[in-house]
Formats: C-alpha cells, structure tokens, sequence
C-alpha cells in the first residue's frame, strides 16, 4: 500500500520500492524471507479484492482523522 501511494504503478516498481526501502520496512511486517519478489506480488495481487481494498484503507484513514481531529498524520517519513 505503501509503495502505492509513493506513486508505484506495477508490481515491478513495488518489489523495487521493497528492495530499496528494505531495512525500514522490514521492521513493520513479520517478513521472515525478505521483500517479496515482484512475481509474489502479482500472484497475491491478483487475489486482492480491490473494492474491499479501497474501502478499508478510506475507513483507516476516517479513522485516523477522527483520531488525530482532521490533523495531518505522518503516513512514512524518512527516505527510502
């Protein structure tokens, strides 16, 4: 979702948002054999339903604003 947001367009260009961005994201997931391969993704991808995506992100982020009173939250920080 991440790599989404900074603007990845392809699973290509996810796997190598992972791959540079490794060392920070490895310490949110449990990721016990690294990034996933940009195959990986498209494989897991194509199972994704992307309606329920799409809504459970926009009610994450209602409730982050609700949260935080509508003010602006620090999504990643840092360089990549």
């Amino acid at each position: 979702m991440l790599a989404v947001i900074c603007g990845a367009d392809s699973f290509e260009a996810i796997a190598l948002f992972g791959q540079f961005g490794e060392a920070g994201l490895l310490t949110f997931p449990e990721l016990p054999h690294g990034i996933p391969s940009h195959g990986t993704l498209e494989r897991v991808g194509a199972r994704w339903d992307a309606t329920r995506m799409e809504e459970g992100f926009r009610d994450r982020m209602q409730d982050t604003l609700a949260l935080t009173a509508g003010q602006v939250v620090v999504i990643a920080s840092g360089t990549l």
